[in-house]
């Protein structure tokens, strides 16, 4: 096939389409003589959001989480779910028999290095007086050759400057021993776990199933239920928009009709990664939400958050004036004719999205416009009942 047959299949194509336009729109016309009607709404100016929705769990603001101490046997745990405790209540107690034989054998390791740091002690006091005797001994030796010398009492006796490295380094096992005797009972006092606030009991593992188990979860759970939080992690490119102080609309399945007001509490300064909701990795900012005083959640339960990041007064169309591949153009009814045009959309929510440029207040834009709706076709407007067609200022004998 040479060029020239191409070029005539080219323009032959062309006139096809055109054809097609031309006889497109003469049927439209045929079948509307006055116009087809379009619905269509001016852009309004309304409170526009930017919002970023998320989902996390209810929890204490204030809790405490006891964990089981490796090598060591629950002995009883005194509390139960739903009990309210004050500060110093026993939560946990684990068996002792163990860190009482770990105090003993502190004890003794203390008693031996005091024996030995009261040896090294003599020892240096005896190389002292030898110290003292040998020089007595020197200045005798001088003296006149008849008188007998006096008898040498310090044969073995170790040199003063070791004796004293010796009671150093002995003293040094007595603070040692001291540390260790310390440590073993404070561990002996932690036998009991006490309670650190005013509380409820949230939670209570059983200690033979679930440690057996190696569940490896806390063995009680206290919390403070007048200040409740929100923990979550929201995707990187959305936590640099989140800031302190950022209002939050809350929901549950559980209270479908109730909404509660939250803020932005926290904003983690690095990226985590942590098991989030249902066992999956969750990588992004940590935000921690506050909830609202009063409200009948309670820990545990699963909320969705919606974070208010921006809010502003803005000229905006529906949703469904939205056409084209990017969603970036719309349909505006001018001298009665169907006008495709592109604008800059910003920020939108369910229903609205804002117009940046491209439209002014008074354009008639068509709302869900029919699929066949070509450029140029005549049209008429039909104003959506939100908007009253009486009073507005259309295009002249292009609305009923």
């Amino acid at each position: 096939m040479n060029r020239r047959v191409w070029r005539l299949l080219v323009v032959y194509l062309l006139l096809a389409a055109a054809a097609a336009g031309t006889v497109g729109v003469a049927i439209a016309r045929s079948r509307h003589p006055d116009g087809r009607p379009i619905q269509a709404v001016h852009p309004q100016r309304r409170p526009m959001e930017d919002v970023i929705f998320a989902s996390g769990r209810v929890a204490p603001r204030h809790q405490q989480k006891v964990l089981p101490r490796p090598g060591l046997a629950v002995e009883s745990i005194p509390v139960e779910e739903g009990q309210t405790v004050k500060k110093g209540d026993v939560l946990v107690r684990y068996a002792a028999g163990e860190l009482e034989g770990q105090v003993r054998q502190a004890e003794l390791a203390l008693q031996r290095a005091q024996l030995e740091h009261r040896r090294a002690r003599g020892q240096l006091e005896r190389a002292r007086a030898c110290a003292r005797e040998n020089g007595s001994r020197g200045e005798a030796a001088q003296g006149p050759r008849d008188e007998p010398a006096p008898p040498d009492t310090c044969i073995g006796s170790v040199p003063e400057e070791e004796a004293e490295l010796q009671v150093e380094l002995a003293q040094l096992g007595v603070e040692q021993a001291r540390l260790q005797l310390e440590q073993a009972k404070r561990q002996l006092a932690g036998a009991e776990v006490r309670s650190e606030l005013d509380g409820v009991v949230l939670q209570v593992a059983d200690p033979e199933g679930d440690l057996l188990q190696g569940a490896g979860g806390p063995l009680v759970t206290v919390g403070t239920l007048e200040e409740l939080v929100v923990d979550l992690v929201v995707p990187e490119l959305d936590g640099v928009r989140v800031r302190s102080g950022q209002k939050v609309r809350i929901l549950s399945d559980a209270f479908p009709d109730a909404t509660w007001e939250g803020t932005v509490d926290r904003v983690g300064a690095l990226v985590v990664t942590r098991a989030g909701m249902g066992g999956r990795q969750e990588t992004g900012v940590p935000v921690t939400v506050a909830l609202p005083r009063g409200t009948p959640l309670k820990p545990g339960y699963t909320v969705n958050l919606e974070i208010v990041v921006e809010a502003r007064q803005a000229l905006a169309i529906p949703l469904s004036a939205l056409v084209g591949t990017d969603g970036a153009e719309v349909w505006v009814i001018r001298d009665g004719r169907a006008v495709r045009r592109p604008i800059e959309v910003g920020i939108s929510d369910a229903e609205w999205a804002e117009v940046r440029s491209g439209l002014a207040p008074e354009d008639w834009v068509a709302v869900d416009p029919p699929a066949d709706l070509r450029p140029g076709e005549a049209v008429r407007v039909v104003a959506r009942e939100r908007q009253e067609a009486a009073g507005d200022d259309g295009e002249p004998g292009a609305r009923d």
